[in-house]
């Protein structure tokens, strides 16, 4: 009986040194096998393998002076081999863990085997072991081992202890919950509405003069908020002939009779007191007037000129009244000049408004701003000693806007009256 390696390849002979052929066989609790001719001996697994060699000898016998024979007879040889497992290792890494965690074990180790896994001495309290999942319900020390089967050709083994420490989980201190403060509300500061800049307008007097006097034709302001003085320190005239009449536009007054629009342009006002210039819009409205030179009274007959149809415009009105301010006297003065020299004998007077109010009200707006400017203009042709002229007093009705009233300009344009005067 011999140990052997695997592969062992054993060697048959005769005690008599005689050569002979021998057939081989194996049989045995390793599985044993080897070739009829001979050769290594192979092994499935760790046992006992018993190898037979098997060869057939001849042997002569003489018997007298009888002649030899040859007889043949089998000789077998029995070898038995003890196949034994090859030593390995197998080793557990141990590790730590926190209480309530499962930890899954595993092991190194070469070759096939099943491995099993137990708890060794020196394990605390706590220690739970499944197949192959180590657990703890408390704080505890776990050492465990692992054993590895036998495999075929490979040996058991065994590990040495490895050690699992559970901890308990760390105390974790929530912070008590923070209140965010209530939010900082920033209210913008209150948003002042610029203030609405009061609008001036540059007016040109209208006036009558007589050929080869001087002509002194002036432009006042109007539009001064209260407390206020406002007057024109220089402006731009310009003439333009009107009627047919051919003159201009010039900045020099005209000499020769007849009618003429005055336009103002390029105004410089003063305002007093200074520091309410802001207050004021820096567009200035221009409002045109009519100049009118009459000729020279010569001891000549001429046939009478029928003048023709003319029309006034009276304006502004102050909003939602029918007073005649200082400037309004004047345009009318002026209109009732013009009905003396020219002899107009009708008058037709027309009244208007913006839409500031309601359409009744603006109604009666309309007739007493007409009937204002019929009884100033019946009192100063009476002053002039002119008889027999008849007006006609009206109210627009129908709005008769000549500009937007969207703005305090056009507003001002729709507050008026307008006169026209005829000889027939």
């Amino acid at each position: 009986m011999i140990t052997a390696p695997n592969g062992y390849t054993p060697v048959a002979s005769l005690s008599t040194g005689t050569p002979a052929p021998f057939s081989y066989s194996a049989s045995g609790s390793a599985g044993c096998s080897i070739a009829a001719v001979g050769g290594p001996v192979q092994y499935a697994s760790a046992g006992t393998c018993v190898v037979v060699a098997t060869t057939t000898v001849a042997t002569s016998t003489t018997d007298g002076d009888e002649m030899s024979t040859l007889d043949a007879s089998s000789i077998a040889g029995t070898l038995v081999l003890t196949v034994l497992p090859a030593s390995r290792s197998i080793t557990l890494a141990g590790g730590s863990a926190t209480v309530g965690d499962v930890v899954t074990l595993a092991a190194r180790y070469v070759g096939g085997g099943v491995v099993t896994y137990a708890l060794a001495p020196g394990s605390t309290a706590g220690c739970q072991l499944g197949a192959a999942q180590l657990t703890a319900a408390t704080p505890a020390t776990c050492n465990v081992v692992a054993s590895l089967s036998s495999s075929g050709l490979d040996g058991p083994a065994v590990s040495e202890p490895a050690t699992f420490t559970f901890s308990s989980p760390p105390v974790v201190v929530s912070p008590p919950p923070v209140t965010p403060p209530p939010p900082v509300v920033v209210s913008p500061p209150p948003v002042t509405p610029a203030p609405r800049l009061a609008p001036l307008t540059v007016f040109v007097t209208s006036e009558v003069v007589t050929e080869g006097h001087p002509i002194l034709v002036s432009a006042e302001v109007s539009g001064a908020l209260a407390g206020d003085a406002v007057s024109v320190a220089r402006v731009t005239l310009t003439y333009t002939g009107e009627g047919g009449h051919a003159y201009g536009p010039s900045g020099t007054p005209p000499q020769v009779p007849g009618t003429y629009r005055v336009t103002p342009s390029r105004a410089t006002l003063e305002i007093s007191p200074s520091a309410d210039a802001a207050r004021y819009a820096s567009t200035v409205r221009y409002v045109a007037g009519t100049l009118v030179v009459d000729a020279k009274v010569r001891a000549v007959r001429v046939a009478p000129v029928i003048a023709p149809a003319r029309r006034f415009v009276i304006d502004p009105f102050p909003e939602g009244s029918y007073q005649l301010t200082p400037s309004l006297v004047r345009q009318v003065r002026t209109i009732a000049e013009v009905i003396r020299r020219d002899g107009y004998r009708h008058v037709t007077i027309t009244g208007y408004t913006d839409n500031v109010f309601t359409p009744a009200f603006n109604a009666l707006l309309d007739e007493m701003r007409a009937r204002s400017v019929g009884d100033l203009l019946r009192s100063e042709l009476q002053a002039l000693g002119v008889r027999g002229v008849g007006l006609a007093e009206t109210s627009s009705r129908t709005g008769g806007s000549v500009a937007s009233n969207t703005t305090a300009a056009g507003r001002a344009l729709n507050r008026r009256v307008v006169v026209v005067v005829t000889v027939h």
